[in-house]
């Protein structure tokens, strides 16, 4: 029972899923967002018995488009069937995978081949670590 983190763009979709037991967050490489899109998610869902799906949410919207519900469409497109989806606010994560990657050491090229993914781990790392902290309380 894993948990798999988009991180939905036009262009591209990020990707990270977490292992079973929820405490580690691995990067995936992302995917094109075109019309192979949905039967690569399909069978990456199937494949790693995947029982929820985080999705990334703007608090910050763009007034000129509104990727949020982009996203949830996209997803609405997918037997999901017995999976829970979840919004979970995304602001600033890509900025923050730049960062990250950046002070790994990555070149500019590779950073722009890993941020969608990157910022799909940072995203499903957060959400892990507040499974974490309110099974705690």
């Amino acid at each position: 029972m894993k948990i798999l983190s988009l991180d939905y763009g036009r262009k591209n979709i990020g990707i990270s899923i977490s292992d079973a037991t929820h405490s580690i967050a691995f990067i995936r490489p992302s995917i094109i967002n075109d019309q192979k899109a949905l039967s690569i998610l399909q069978k990456l869902i199937k494949e790693e018995n995947i029982t929820t799906i985080l999705i990334g949410k703007n608090q910050n919207k763009n007034p000129n488009f509104d990727l949020n519900q982009e996203g949830l469409d996209f997803l609405s497109q997918l037997n999901l069937d017995n999976i829970e989806v979840i919004t979970i606010n995304e602001d600033f994560s890509t900025f923050e995978a730049i960062n990250k990657l950046k002070k790994s050491g990555y070149k500019d090229d590779k950073i722009q081949d890993l941020k969608d993914s990157a910022s799909a781990q940072i995203i499903l790392e957060k959400y892990l670590q507040s499974i974490e902290q309110s099974s705690q309380n």
